[in-house]
């Protein structure tokens, strides 16, 4: 069984096993948000199983995000920067600012998010050759929010009022498409 681990803010860190779930209460490292309503139990004792859990120790993020295209996305806010729509991932690709043929690389700073009409009328121009304007500057970020895209079939129900919808919107992309 797995659990869904907070942040001290109440947003998704990882899922994580029962038994580390365990661990973290039994050390005082995070409590109870939401039981799952089954049980485990030893010969003397019988515990609650929890179905979602807060840390209650600061999180520490270390160095920058990876670069990727789930992190452009998520820095992006799964919406195209030059039409301002937020789009479902299937609809969205990778476009060079400074197109790769004008020698831009592919990096934190020279890539957005682009639906696909979008992409295809800038083609291999800058926005400003084809006059169509960037909706913001894009950047390396130091850290991206803890955002999770959950791979699962069944969401238990209890996870529902703590998962971004960006996370529900990729996942349900990913079974549609994969």
């Amino acid at each position: 069984m797995n659990v869904l681990l907070l942040d001290l803010t109440y947003e998704p860190l990882r899922i994580i096993c029962w038994e580390d779930a365990m661990t973290l209460l039994t050390t005082g490292d995070a409590e109870i948000v939401e039981e799952s309503g089954n049980f485990v139990r030893s010969a003397h004792s019988e515990w609650s199983l929890p179905s979602v859990i807060r840390q209650l120790s600061k999180f520490k993020r270390k160095g920058t995000a990876r670069f990727s295209r789930l992190n452009i996305y998520m820095r992006d806010a799964w919406t195209c920067q030059y039409c301002n729509e937020k789009k479902a991932t299937k609809d969205l690709t990778f476009d060079h600012v400074l197109p790769r043929a004008q020698g831009g690389k592919t990096n934190w700073t020279n890539i957005v998010t682009a639906c696909r009409p979008c992409n295809s009328r800038k083609e291999d121009r800058t926005p400003e050759q084809a006059k169509m304007k960037l909706k913001t500057v894009p950047v390396e970020p130091k850290y991206l929010p803890a955002q999770m895209v959950i791979r699962m079939k069944n969401i238990p129900e209890q996870w529902m009022p703590y998962i971004d919808e960006r996370s529900l919107l990729y996942w349900t992309t990913e079974l549609e498409t994969g």
